[in-house]
């Protein structure tokens, strides 16, 4: 994780690091030896950013059917380091794509076996752009970049098509509809953040609009109705987050709700939304009618069994939503992927790595 402000998440996160930095850096868990898994089936591979400026990201798989996780994967599977700061993992075709936020790099495994099949630098005029997130149309990727860069690749060879421009500090995208809409945080300019989201034609890669949100706006998604979300982190020394929605295809603001939003998925219909309280020290789980703009539970699943969240997604496993939560513990212990079913039970547990923040389900 990079920036002052851009995610209240991040505040925890510096203040562990600075402190790692200074007294000997973070301890690495005994290797564990084990037969690398030659095809990955019906499991989750999650990924762990570990801590800044420590090189220390990597891969968990965790094979549903026999209840066990495989840690630092991706080193053993294909004798290398990931990086520095894993920032993003997404499946798309037959590949899985990673961001390396630290280390500008995008990684494109094949999905059936997890092996490297590719990496290419995310670079603009020859400077590193610390990448932040991805997502996908049609035959591209899209990649947005704190230095303001975004980045269109083409999936099928792995190649930087186009570079183009938008706010500043880019922290999140989405593509839907013929439009790429990025949200501009200005995260590293604290005091002097970004409010904006900006809206690009996906064809013509021209910026069309930018839409005024609040300070810092950072993760978005479209909801099961078609409508954008923005979580608008504000300052979060003034916990001061808001949730928005956007209506996509007029760019009109529909409502801005007093809702602090860490992180938050989609799914049955639902939202589900997180946010941790550093003052407290709690954390919190709530599910959210999108089509309504009320909260249906305020302690969905209940936040005592979590230390830190540092990351919730919906996933459906053979036609089955559940939720997979990521803890962070204390930011320099193994973290712990939970699944939960959509009454908010326990399914199972398992130790990811450190600071694990997102997973996917390969089949």
């Amino acid at each position: 994780m990079l920036g002052i402000n851009i995610n209240k998440r991040i505040i925890g996160v510096l203040s562990i690091c600075f402190f790692m930095l200074i007294f000997s850096g973070c301890k690495k868990p005994q290797p564990i030896n084990y037969e690398v898994p030659t095809e990955l089936r019906n499991g989750f591979l999650t990924l762990n950013e570990g801590l800044f400026q420590q090189n220390n990201s990597t891969l968990t798989w965790y094979n549903i059917d026999e209840q066990k996780a495989y840690p630092d994967f991706f080193e053993k599977k294909n004798g290398l380091g990931l990086g520095d700061t894993g920032n993003d993992i997404k499946v798309y075709g037959n590949k899985i794509y990673i961001v390396v936020n630290n280390s500008h790099i995008l990684h494109v495994l094949d999905k059936k076996t997890g092996k490297l099949l590719n990496q290419i630098t995310l670079s603009n005029n020859n400077s590193g752009s610390s990448p932040r997130h991805i997502t996908f149309s049609g035959a591209n990727a899209y990649i947005c970049a704190f230095d303001g860069s975004v980045f269109k690749i083409d999936t099928s060879t792995i190649s930087i098509q186009q570079i183009v421009l938008a706010g500043t500090n880019p922290e999140d995208l989405v593509a839907y509809n013929g439009k790429l809409f990025i949200s501009n945080s200005g995260g590293l300019n604290y005091p002097l953040m970004d409010s904006t989201v900006s809206v690009f034609d996906i064809a013509s890669m021209q910026e069309i609009t930018r839409i005024k949100v609040g300070k810092n706006p950072s993760g978005m998604l479209i909801d099961d109705f078609g409508s954008l979300w923005v979580s608008v982190q504000g300052d979060a020394s003034l916990n001061e987050g808001t949730l928005v929605k956007i209506n996509p295809t007029s760019f009109d603001l529909e409502a801005t709700l007093d809702i602090d939003c860490a992180e938050f998925t989609s799914g049955n219909g639902l939202l589900y939304i997180t946010n941790y309280n550093y003052s407290t020290g709690k954390s919190n789980v709530m599910s959210f009618n999108p089509q309504t703009n009320q909260v249906m539970k305020q302690q969905f699943i209940d936040g005592s069994q979590f230390t830190t969240i540092y990351g919730i997604q919906y996933i459906e496993v053979s036609g089955q939503g559940i939720l997979l939560i990521n803890d962070a513990k204390s930011y320099i212990n193994q973290g712990k992927t939970m699944a939960f079913d959509l009454q908010g039970n326990l399914l199972f547990n398992y130790t990811s790595g450190l600071n694990p923040n997102s997973s996917v389900y390969l089949p």
